[in-house]
């Protein structure tokens, strides 16, 4: 099995963060340019009638001594921290097709008692301090060639990085996903989780280069409802909401399906990535053909399906494209960071975090009342129609606009 992500645009996010720096401008070319001695700072270069200081502390206008110690009139600026806006089309209330949480927040973010397994490379470990509710989880890799962590199975879900000879840059799949779902609001990135109190189980069943065994996430999710796993200690926290932002190819495996089985019988609901190989079916990507679960596609921000999104899915919900991607948190060159991605995995995330605000609220009062497989819920759009989280307390069933795909009965529950 593998991730179910496409390309990932890393970048540091400085947001508010105070500057060192400022920008000095003499009257002429020429001054600039002459050698000046400034106790406290370190020049870091010169250009035209300008130099740029380095202050080694937070730079604070009008910093007026500057001028004093060289003697002669200046102009001091900042040298301001710049990155890219946040974007949070995918959650804003005032675009049409983002899931549109905004004013649901006023209501809730969920509890720590709705607890969220997501099943995926694990949790980067600057990451852990932006999650307000982490309850323990477990490493299911079996292959220590995989696992990149020196062993097998273990406690500890932590994501070392799966970066490999064929991968050269590890993807931190695991944190973007987990980012969507329940990122803390005061996170230094201003990453919005979508059910920021909602409790996150990670479990890690993907190692080297996004990759992993299926017997591996089919263990994982019996141990995530609280299901017996010879030599692993029972979860105590069995899970309500099982993200599986991976793919695999051919049929679900009987296995496979045996375990979903139990996570559905134990009243979870599992929710698993459509793909991104812009197929016209996902008859052959596991698990989200498996029966039990909800296959969640990609839409764009204008509502259309993802060139990259494999048709056929359940739902719809946000995954961008590269026009307008999806804002979350990720690690760059071992540093948090915000960052840019698009994929099914991520539009997967927003469906679970809708789940794990729906079980919480008075129209949907428990998990059978929160975007669940067609059989659960009675629900299913006619034919013409497909399913999309369209905002926060229930999915719809869409009319499909003109040159479209469109899913023929697709499931699309409202509470």
């Amino acid at each position: 099995m593998r991730i179910a992500s496409t390309i990932t645009w890393l970048m540091l996010i400085h947001g508010a963060l105070a500057t060192q720096r400022v920008v000095v401008t003499f009257e002429t070319r020429e001054i600039a340019a002459m050698p000046h001695k400034i106790l406290n700072a370190t020049i870091v270069r010169q250009y035209g009638r300008r130099i740029v200081l380095d202050l080694g502390r937070a730079a604070v206008l009008p910093e007026a001594w500057i001028g004093e110690m060289l003697g002669m009139h200046v102009t001091v600026e900042l040298d301001s921290m710049v990155g890219v806006s946040t974007p949070t089309w995918n959650l804003a209330d005032s675009e049409p097709h983002s899931i549109q949480v905004e004013k649901l927040w006023a209501r809730t973010k969920s509890i720590p008692d709705v607890y969220i397994a997501v099943l995926d490379s694990g949790l980067a470990e600057v990451a852990k301090g932006s999650f307000a509710h982490l309850v323990p989880g477990y490493d299911f890799i079996s292959d220590k060639n995989f696992s990149l962590d020196g062993d097998g199975r273990d406690p500890d879900s932590t994501d070392p990085g799966d970066a490999g000879p064929d991968c050269l840059d590890p993807s931190w799949h695991g944190t973007m996903v987990t980012s969507i779902i329940a990122a803390d609001h005061r996170n230094p990135f201003d990453v919005l989780g979508i059910a920021p109190d909602a409790s996150i189980i990670s479990i890690r069943v993907l190692g080297l280069c996004g990759a992993g065994y299926t017997a591996d996430v089919t263990d994982a999710i019996v141990w995530a409802v609280g299901g017996v796993i010879n030599g692993v200690p029972m979860n105590p926290h069995p899970a309500k909401i099982i993200d599986l932002s991976l793919e695999g190819d051919g049929k679900c495996p009987s296995f496979l399906q045996s375990a979903i089985n139990q996570a559905h019988d134990s009243g979870a609901l599992v929710y698993a990535a459509a793909g991104n190989d812009a197929f016209d079916t996902i008859a052959n990507i596991y698990p989200a053909n498996c029966k039990n679960v909800v296959s969640v596609g990609a839409s764009t921000k204008s509502g259309a399906l993802a060139p990259y999104s494999n048709m056929g899915a359940n739902v719809l919900a946000p995954g961008g494209d590269d026009d307008d991607p999806i804002y979350v948190l990720s690690v760059f060159d071992g540093v948090l960071s915000g960052a840019l991605t698009v994929g099914t995995s991520m539009a997967v995330a927003h469906v679970a975090g809708l789940a794990a605000l729906n079980i919480v609220t008075a129209n949907c009062p428990s998990p059978s009342y929160a975007i669940t497989p067609g059989a659960s819920s009675g629900c299913k759009c006619p034919k013409g129609t497909y399913g999309r989280v369209t905002n926060a307390t229930h999915a719809v069933c869409i009319t499909c606009p003109l040159g479209q795909y469109c899913p023929a009965a697709s499931v699309a529950c409202a509470c």
